[in-house]
């Protein structure tokens, strides 16, 4: 995968996994060039995480930090948290 072109290196990883998507952050379209992934017929999806909130030891609330929290704050319902998240 012998290019400087970080979209182009993130499409040649799709065909050689044989991928016909890419799952890119929210922001991915600031700084991708989505006419790449076009041309190279590899559907683009950009995902739209919404933060689930769970109990947390102290104070309020606090989002973005590890799966490492999530799992010390709440333990086996861990899973069923995650899997009710959406991205």
């Amino acid at each position: 995968m012998e290019t400087d072109d970080p979209t182009l290196r993130l499409v040649k990883i799709c065909q050689a996994l044989g991928g016909d998507a890419y799952l890119s952050g929210r922001d991915g379209a600031k700084y991708m060039d989505l006419d790449t992934f076009h041309s190279h017929q590899l559907e683009l999806v950009f995902q739209d995480f919404n933060h689930p909130e769970y109990p947390q030891c102290y104070g309020p609330f606090e989002p973005n930090l590890s799966v490492v929290d999530l799992l010390f704050n709440c333990g086996p319902e861990s899973l069923t948290i995650i899997r009710e998240a959406s991205i």
